[in-house]
């Protein structure tokens, strides 16, 4: 079919089509609608209606100088040429010239501007164009980490106390990938306003922001001696989610509690050497980041901002990924001046759901200059850990100083199934690569280790083999669901519920669609409820004879929730998880006898730093929330399970990509177990996540 040049009519035909939403062409008639009059506005409306896409699609900006060879999330493109998804009929359709197209929209001057001073509702940098705020966001966000980088904060350690601090808190071992980067990133933290420590599960970010605080808090101390009032260090911990938040805290808690020597009588790695004044004053807490900048419903502004900054010494943030680039902007409005902000992560992960890939772009930007001749010579004086110059013709920047990349994981050491599966999947380029690593995975089905280290499996499945024409699964998801939750449907409390419950999840890339979270729970309900009488008896032999009190009522006996919508009042936020049980049940610690009913069932979730015990609240006022024995990859980001079942689509899917992919696999800490069409993983290896944005070249600015 020979290609079309794009037009109004061909865009409202695109829209017909769902390629572009009502927003989008809304949008684009607004903007269109103040353009000078007589102008030509069709490359105008073009441009709007994929901006406003783009936008949706998490993208910060349109990249029109980057569309030849760039592949939207249902696009296909050869050359400059879009074709719509298949289907009979469907024309394709010839975008303009990149050259023509940026000088078209430059002549828009009523509602196109080449800054953000031009206060038009567009802003073309370069060969990108931006929705005004993004590229304000984008602006403010890189100039404020590139001053962070370069500012020393408002108390630094003299050389010869930190020299021994560090000897202390960072003692000399025997590493796999010598230099300690635990300890040049307490070295980057005491020596600028910015860190960012980026490395995958089980490096140590958590352990060395424990030992940081250690240190910090100690320096506080020494410099507070003789003072008339001696307060702790003021730290605020976040993260993006309350489960990630709670993950930071048993870290941290952990970390600070471990004794010199194990119960073996062994030297206990975690054990940090501090002062017992010092051990005593780190009781910092963890929440989510939107209650500590102070986010009200309805709202776009926070309690705290630039005219009311955060009350903190130091604010540390885990898991960085997931902060889009309005947050993050949020974020740093309301730091306070000299206060470092030290930010943890893994840039391999998913990144945010909303718009932007801040840490991606942060590590990208940073791996793109060259560490300075001051910061390395003082990793091999201060903290006796001599660093090789970056490669050469590497600009020096205060930024690839401030970012440290831990490498080796003590959790997935390289020679891991999960550890050789994770790090193979990140490197992977082309299907060559894609293809080793599908027959590794069959090796290791075929021949499981038998070490203690977490285990991979792979199933290669087709579209039906999860269910049959009757909607039933088969009998190897009934066998391992049966398995892994019978603990769960065996607790006679809440706490007890909970517990068990966390140790097992079914992860799936999408929502909807034969392999999606929906039909997933619903299968697991069918299943632990007997609902069939081929599955009756297994489960009732399977699950120590209890089975879900379903009786096709919304709330049930053990029924586990997922919330999916914040809710201030109640204290409740997006991936707080909970468990449907009677009050009877939690009460006397078994069943009651209105198991079966919705009467006198409650909703019980962990408690909080400010309401420590278990909470629980009337089902029917609960905000929105879904069934959770499966859950999407995305919601699963911060948490870790002992074991779980990663299953994607049976076709491929642009949702489904190699981040996506690590960050299913790493969720474990024993066991994960990989159903997939072989077409739909070997997509995924190869597939990286596209994020259009300006930032990494922002922040790379003098």
């Amino acid at each position: 079919m020979t290609p079309q040049l794009i037009s109004t009519e061909a865009i409202y035909t695109l829209h017909k089509h769902g390629v572009f939403s009502d927003l989008d062409i809304k949008f684009a008639e607004f903007v269109r609608r103040f353009a000078a009059s007589g102008d030509d506005t069709e490359s105008l409306f073009l441009a709007t209606a994929l901006l406003s896409r783009a936008v949706d699609k998490s993208h910060i900006c349109l990249d029109i100088g980057g569309l030849v060879g760039t592949t939207f999330p249902d696009w296909t493109r050869e050359g400059q040429v879009v074709t719509v998804p298949a289907g009979a009929g469907r024309p394709v359709y010839q975008l303009p010239a990149t050259d023509l197209w940026l000088s078209q929209l430059q002549g828009h001057r009523g509602v196109v501007s080449d800054s953000i001073d031009g206060r038009t509702p567009l802003v073309l940098h370069e060969d990108r164009l931006y929705l005004h705020r993004y590229r304000r966001y984008e602006q403010e966000v890189a100039g404020r980490l590139r001053q962070l980088a370069a500012t020393e904060p408002a108390t630094v350690p003299d050389s010869s106390w930190l020299r021994d601090a560090l000897a202390r808190v960072f003692p000399q071992q025997d590493l796999p990938l010598p230099p300690n980067w635990q300890k040049i990133a307490a070295l980057a933290a005491v020596r600028s306003c910015l860190t960012v420590i980026s490395g995958g599960p089980g490096t140590g970010k958590t352990s060395a922001v424990a030992r940081l605080l250690s240190l910090l808090e100690e320096h506080h101390q020494h410099r507070q001696q003789g003072a008339a009032s001696e307060a702790s260090l003021r730290v605020l911990l976040a993260a993006p989610t309350g489960k990630a938040a709670a993950r930071l805290n048993e870290s941290i808690d952990q970390a600070v509690a471990a004794e010199r020597v194990t119960e073996d009588g062994e030297s206990n790695p975690l054990y940090i050497d501090m002062p017992p004044e010092v051990r005593a004053a780190i009781h910092v807490r963890a929440g989510t980041i939107h209650r500590m900048l102070g986010t009200t419903p309805k709202s776009i502004r926070c309690r705290h901002d630039s005219t009311n900054p955060l009350d903190a010494d130091v604010v540390i943030i885990d898991e960085a990924s997931m902060i889009p680039l309005p947050l993050m902007h949020r974020v740093l409005e309301a730091l306070p001046e000299g206060a470092p902000l030290i930010l943890l992560g893994d840039m391999n992960q998913l990144t945010s759901v909303e718009p932007g890939f801040v840490l991606g772009d942060i590590c990208r930007a940073a791996a793109a200059a060259g560490r300075t001749t001051g910061f390395i010579d003082a990793c091999r004086e201060l903290a006796e850990e001599p660093i090789e110059p970056s490669g050469a013709g590497l600009e020096p920047l205060p930024l690839a100083d401030a970012c440290i990349q831990l490498t080796y994981s003590w959790r997935f050491p390289p020679d891991s199934p999960v550890g050789e599966i994770s790090a193979a999947v990140n490197t992977a380029a082309d299907t060559a690569a894609a293809d080793a690593i599908l027959q590794r995975l069959t090796e290791l089905t075929d021949t499981p280790a038998d070490s203690g280290q977490a285990q991979v499996t792979y199933r290669q499945i087709e579209t039906p083999s999860l269910r049959t024409g009757s909607k039933l699964p088969d009998s190897d998801l009934r066998d391992l669901l049966l398995a892994r939750l019978e603990p769960y449907l065996a607790a006679s409390t809440p706490d007890e519920a909970l517990a068990a419950f966390g140790k097992f999840r079914i992860l799936c890339a999408l929502n909807r669609g034969a392999f999606g979270v929906y039909e997933l729970n619903s299968l697991a309900e069918a299943i632990l409820s007997g609902e069939h009488e081929s599955d009756r008896a297994a489960v009732e032999a399977g699950a120590g004879g209890r089975l879900l009190a379903r009786v096709r009522q919304t709330f049930y006996e053990h029924r586990p929730i997922i919330v999916t919508r914040n809710h201030y009042g109640l204290g409740l936020f997006n991936g707080d998880i909970g468990v449907v049980m009677s009050a009877a049940s939690a009460a006397a610690g078994g069943a009651g006898d209105e198991a079966e009913s919705e009467i006198g069932l409650r909703a019980y979730f962990p408690g909080t730093e400010r309401d420590p015990g278990l909470r629980d609240f009337q089902p029917e006022l609960l905000p929105p929330h879904e069934t959770a024995f499966a859950m999407t990859v995305h919601k699963s980001q911060g948490s870790q399970f002992e074991e779980v079942l990663l299953v994607l689509p049976g076709t491929p899917s642009p949702v489904v990509t190699k981040e996506l992919l690590y960050t299913g696999i790493t969720r474990v800490s024993r066991a994960v177990h990989i159903w997939s069409a072989e077409s739909t993983l070997r997509q995924a290896i190869i597939t990286p996540t596209q994020r259009d944005t300006g930032l990494r070249d922002e922040l790379l600015e003098k």
